[in-house]
Parts: C-alpha cells; sequence; structure tokens
C-alpha cells in the first residue's frame, strides 16, 4: 500500500509541472496505486486547486487592465510609488515561487527578472529627472512586457523539457 500523503505530493508535483491526467494515472498506476484510489485523491486536489487558479487568473487579468489603463492615460503622469510597489510585488512573487524554481532551476530567469526590475528603477529615476517623456517609458514598459512574454515562453519550454524527463525516468523504472 503506497502512503497516501505521498499519492498527494506526486499529483500535486505533476499537476504543477502541468503534466495531464492520463499521465499522472499511469505514473501512479506503475508504483501500485490502485484505480479507485487515485481518481479520489486527484479529485480531491484538482477541487481545491481549481479556485486557487481562478484567483490567479483574476489576479492576471486585474494586473493587465491595470496596465491599459496606465498605457491609455496620457495626459497623466505615472505615479512613482505604484510603479515601485508593482515591481517590488511582481519581483517577490517570484522569488517567493520556490517550487517552481526548484522544478525548473530557474536561477537564470530570476536574474533576468531581477535586470528588469533595476531597469523599471532607472526608468522611475529618469522619469522623476523630467529627463524622459511618457512615449519613452511606454516604449520602456512595452519592451519589458515583451521580455517577460520571452520569460513566460522560456519557463513554459522548461516545463516541458522536465515532463519529458519525468516521462523518460517513468520509462526507465518501468523497464528496472
Amino acid at each position: 500500500m503506497v502512503d497516501v500523503q505521498l499519492i498527494k505530493d506526486t499529483i500535486n508535483e505533476l499537476l504543477e509541472a502541468n503534466v495531464d491526467k492520463d499521465t499522472i494515472f499511469s505514473t501512479l498506476r506503475d508504483i501500485g496505486v490502485e484505480e479507485g484510489e487515485i481518481e479520489k485523491h486527484y479529485k480531491e486536489i484538482t477541487n481545491n486547486s481549481s479556485s486557487t487558479t481562478e484567483d490567479k487568473k483574476k489576479e492576471i487579468k486585474e494586473e493587465v487592465s491595470q496596465e491599459k489603463e496606465i498605457e491609455e492615460n496620457k495626459k497623466e503622469e505615472p505615479k512613482v510609488d505604484k510603479i515601485i510597489e508593482d515591481s517590488n510585488k511582481i519581483k517577490e512573487e517570484v522569488e517567493n515561487d520556490k517550487h517552481q524554481e526548484d522544478l525548473l532551476n530557474t536561477s537564470k530567469e530570476v536574474n533576468d527578472i531581477n535586470e528588469k526590475h533595476q531597469e523599471i528603477k532607472a526608468a522611475i529615476n529618469l522619469t522623476t529627472n523630467n529627463s524622459i517623456d511618457n512615449s519613452e517609458l511606454k516604449e520602456q514598459l512595452k519592451n519589458l512586457q515583451e521580455q517577460i512574454v520571452d520569460i513566460k515562453a522560456q519557463i513554459g519550454g522548461l516545463t516541458k523539457i522536465m515532463k519529458d524527463i519525468l516521462e523518460e525516468n517513468r520509462n526507465i523504472l518501468n523497464k528496472l
């Protein structure tokens, strides 16, 4: 009999790595877990995590709408404190997402985000010194957004690689 906590931890880790349901079930069956037990724990975990996923999607939508509002408001000067607060919040979220760092070894991405954070601070300093106008700030924000999209794409690629490694390890274990 396989420990319930081990089953739950395995399901959680595989879900966080974006592994599909069939692979999760197959992996757990390979280590001797009964189908009914897998189904029970899978439903329990996915029901708990779906509300968390919805909350994250809502937060992302709110952040995107806030960014669009800033871009559309051409006459209003950006609020330095708000930009610093938002950039610090993003930095903290990335640094606190320890599981993703462990799973994907994303030290390079964290460094990239720290560099972007420094660029934002530099842009803010330039803005406060009146040596940059709104169009240049918007261009810098657009560039930063593009770089964040690139980083997200890299993380997605690393996730796929980890999934492939996990599948290969499962195959090796099956052969043994």
